[in-house]
């Protein structure tokens, strides 16, 4: 006999558990970075059970738990698959030009164009405020009279493109 009395994850995952429904589905929130311990009941005292991870990709994929009877021949695989959300918030909530609010920015805003002042020889420091905490962020600064990007990618991998045009003012006082 090679079927389990009960199949467990976390704290009752499964809830329509059945000896012989081998496959359950799993689906986690946004966030989860473990997986919860897989607990089980045999059906008779002298199965081995193994529970093999192999397949699980971080939070995402396949456990199997595989179930040999007593006599060493039957045998049964039950396998949980499981899923976890991933955000799909790919924009920024702000960017800062040496810690001022970007004028104009909104978060579906994704090009902006920004004059420097006079005798500007460096950059503003670029920082931001992220959408979620599942993001990650890469700025590439540009140049002076150019154009900084900032490449916002999401858990699930979307992602969007901030760009932000530099120029510098020119003098207009022909008398200096």
């Amino acid at each position: 006999y090679s079927l389990l009395n009960n199949l467990q994850i976390g704290d009752g995952l499964i809830t329509n558990f059945a000896p012989q429904t081998f496959t359950y589905y799993v689906n986690f929130p946004i966030g989860t970075t473990e997986i919860p311990a897989v607990t089980y009941e045999k059906g008779e005292a002298t199965q081995t059970v193994t529970i093999d991870t192999s397949g699980l990709n971080g939070t995402d994929g396949v456990i199997k738990v595989i179930v040999v009877a007593g006599n060493g021949v039957e045998q049964s695989e039950y396998k949980i698959v499981v899923t976890t959300a991933k955000s799909s918030i790919s924009t920024l909530d702000m960017i800062y030009l040496d810690g001022t609010p970007l004028a104009g920015f909104s978060s579906d805003i994704t090009s902006y164009s920004h004059i420097l002042p006079v005798g500007t020889t460096v950059l503003p420091t670029i920082t931001y405020d992220q959408g979620d905490e599942y993001q990650s962020v890469k700025v590439t600064v540009g140049s002076l009279n150019g154009t900084t990007r900032i490449m916002v990618t999401a858990e699930n991998g979307s992602s969007t493109i901030y760009q932000i045009t530099f120029s510098v003012a020119k003098a207009t006082n022909a008398s200096l």
